[in-house]
C-alpha cells in the first residue's frame, strides 16, 4: 500500500507493509524507496509520527541514493572501467582476439577480458556468469565454515538472480543468495550466510533469531550497515 506524507514542505512516498510483529521498521530500498513494515495493529498516525521523527535520516538516505544514481554510468565493458570483487575494485583490461569465445579472468590485480568483438549484451552475460560461478564456490565455503553451529543442514545452496534481496531461506531450508553478494567483502558475505542459516532454526526475525545471529556473528550490525551504505555499488551495470 503506497502512501504520501508531507514533512516540513518535503513530500515522502512510502510503502506500508503490515505483519504480525511488535515494532515498526523503516527500510530504504534503492528501487522501492521508503518501506515501512508495521504491526497489524499499528495506526497510521503512529506510523507517520515515527516517519516524521526519523525524517532527517530518511531524507539523508534518499539524497544519498539519488546522488549515487546520478553518478551511475552505463557499462561499456571497456578498458579502464572498474568492477568490485570481494570488497575491492579492479580495473578492466580488454583485448580483442581471434578466440572463438570470450574469456574473463582476474589476474595480476586486474580483470582481463579477451573476446572476438562481442556485443556489450554478451559481455554483460560473461561477467555475470563469472561472478555467479565465483559466488557459488565462496558461498558454499562460507556455509561449510559455519555449519558447526547448526544441527540442521541446508537442502541446497545456490547463487542466483535476486535483485532486491541478498539471500533467502525457503521453508525446506534451501539457501538462495544474490550472486552480486560476491562483490562485497568476505566478512559481509559471512554475515548474510549466517543470517540465512539462522532461518533454518527460526523462520522469522524474532528476538531469538537475532540472538542466534549475534551469538554466531557478533559483527552483524557492522555488516548490515556496510550493505546499506554500499548496496548500489554491487552491480555490473552501473
Amino acid at each position: 500500500m503506497k502512501k504520501i506524507l508531507n514533512i516540513n514542505g518535503r513530500t515522502v512516498e512510502y510503502e506500508l507493509i503490515r505483519r504480525k510483529r511488535k515494532t515498526v521498521e523503516l527500510k530504504l530500498d534503492p528501487e522501492k524507496g521508503l518501506v515501512v513494515i508495521a504491526p497489524n495493529v499499528a495506526s497510521i498516525k503512529a506510523v507517520e509520527e515515527l516517519i516524521s521523527k526519523k525524517s532527517k535520516w530518511i531524507f539523508d538516505k534518499i539524497d544519498y541514493m539519488e546522488k549515487k544514481k546520478e553518478k551511475r554510468q552505463v557499462r561499456k565493458f571497456e578498458t579502464g572501467e572498474k568492477f568490485m570483487f570481494l570488497g575491492c575494485e579492479y580495473a578492466l583490461e580488454v583485448i580483442e582476439t581471434d578466440l572463438n569465445a570470450a574469456r574473463l579472468q582476474l589476474v595480476e590485480g586486474r580483470f582481463l577480458l579477451e573476446h572476438p568483438g562481442c556485443e556489450t549484451s554478451l559481455l554483460k552475460e560473461i561477467f555475470a556468469g563469472w561472478y555467479k560461478k565465483c559466488a557459488q564456490k565462496i558461498l558454499i565455503e562460507s556455509v561449510d565454515k559455519h555449519s558447526i553451529y547448526f544441527d540442521v543442514a541446508p537442502k541446497q545452496i545456490k547463487a542466483k538472480e535476486q535483485k532486491r534481496i541478498w539471500g533467502s531461506c525457503t521453508h525446506d531450508n534451501k539457501l538462495l543468495f544474490n550472486w552480486r553478494l560476491v562483490m562485497a567483502p568476505k566478512w559481509v558475505i559471512d554475515y548474510v550466510v549466517v543470517h540465512e542459516m539462522c532461518h533454518m532454526v527460526h523462520k522469522n526475525h524474532s528476538k531469538d533469531f537475532w540472538g542466534l545471529v549475534e551469538k554466531i556473528y557478533p559483527r552483524f550490525k557492522d555488516a548490515k550497515d556496510w550493505l546499506k551504505e554500499n548496496s548500489l555499488a554491487l552491480d555490473i551495470v552501473h
